[in-house]
């Protein structure tokens, strides 16, 4: 994941500008904060670990704020590298995020007036999702929890503010998007522990409480699949596709939802071994967003089961061509790679030359054991 946001929960005043800047002009422009965001939106993420591994050996002097956003990139760094270990260790290092130095009231002379905690919301979900990649799983689970508890807390508390305004219309927003991510971290982490009857609970409690979430209901037909109840699912995604029916007729569908619809029609057609009316689906997915992974993916693969192998070579290939940023993923290529071997021609050339060229275009953090060389 990318840092959601570059600063923690600060409550009013911005802060001072002027005593900022001067703290920035005593660093070079690698160590700015801005140029990190950069190198993390392209997935540099090795120059970044020089940049703040270079800043930690000259002593740069950086702002309290500015700190915790280099720990947050730091340790998001080391984790998109794989480096679970290290990353666990610099979290361990900052010890307990409510810690009293983490507040800007505990900096006044920095930042006057200003009140909340400097701590990002991505590194509180590192602090929770790190646990999990070295053998942590029950501590993962715990913080996760935990996390979500906070969550709602900012969300409820945003509701509650005095006034209206965009201000507050956005905190409200980005608190529930944040709970949103939590709330399928949480349900992942039941899957992934082989939990499903209690993910099935915890996605019927939240769906309680907010029964007009369609990403949800559609995890919830997911889980369903996974537990072999294909009739259930179909009946909770035709949910799924109603609650997104009732919102075009107000206009406030977006291209995601259909998206979604589409993808949902195609994964239950597939699981029903109905390739041609999964291939209709996803292609219906793919007029609208021609960059979906997913459903080029999945159209690849029912394509393969239909024995049409060029064809399904020729999906992944366009896709990851033309829509490079988007489409770049470890499953699309290993799937593509396999169809090289099933073609038999070729195909370690073929995938030496698709091995140079992801060289060329991917992120540090791209895993190219999935090309199968």
């Amino acid at each position: 994941m990318g840092i959601d946001d570059s600063v923690g929960d600060r409550s009013n005043a911005a802060v001072d500008l002027n005593r900022t800047a001067s703290v920035k002009k005593k660093n070079a422009p690698r160590f700015d904060t801005r140029n990190m965001q950069e190198q993390a939106r392209k997935g540099s993420w090795r120059l970044l670990l020089e940049n703040v591994k270079e800043a930690r050996k000259i002593a740069a002097v950086f702002s309290p704020e500015e700190r915790m956003i280099h720990t947050t990139y730091h340790i998001l760094a080391l984790a998109k590298l794989g480096n679970y270990t290290g990353a666990a260790e610099e979290l361990a290092a900052l010890g307990d995020l409510q810690n009293a130095s983490f507040f800007y009231e505990d900096h006044p002379n920095v930042y006057p007036g200003i009140s909340g905690s400097m701590v990002p919301f991505s590194l509180r979900w590192l602090h929770a999702a790190i646990p999990y990649r070295i053998g942590q799983a029950s501590t993962s689970m715990e913080r996760m929890y935990s996390l979500l508890d906070y969550c709602s807390q900012k969300e409820e508390k945003a509701l509650a503010a005095d006034g209206k305004s965009e201000e507050i219309d956005e905190i409200f927003s980005s608190w529930k998007r944040r709970k949103e991510i939590v709330n399928f971290a949480i349900i992942n982490l039941h899957l992934g522990q082989k939990d499903y009857i209690v993910a099935l609970r915890f996605v019927n409690e939240t769906l309680a409480r907010d029964p007009e979430n369609v990403e949800l209901w559609s995890k919830f037909a997911h889980v369903q699949l996974q537990l072999g109840d294909v009739d259930g699912a179909k009946l909770t995604f035709a949910k799924v596709e109603a609650l997104v029916d009732e919102r075009a007729k107000g206009g406030e569908v977006d291209s995601s939802l259909l998206c979604l619809v589409g993808r949902n029609k195609g994964l239950v057609a597939f699981v029903e071994k109905q390739y041609a009316a999964a291939v209709k689906a996803y292609n219906e997915v793919l007029e609208i967003s021609p960059g979906d992974a997913l459903a080029a993916n999945n159209k690849a693969l029912c394509l393969m089961y239909s024995r049409d192998l060029i064809r399904a070579t020729q999906v992944l290939e366009d896709v990851l061509q033309k829509h490079t940023e988007a489409a770049l993923n470890e499953t699309l290529v290993l799937n593509l790679c396999s169809m090289y071997e099933l073609a038999a021609i070729n195909s370690n050339e073929s995938k030496r030359k698709l091995s140079s060229w992801i060289l060329q275009v991917a992120p540090d953090d791209f895993d190219l054991t999935c090309t199968r060389l």
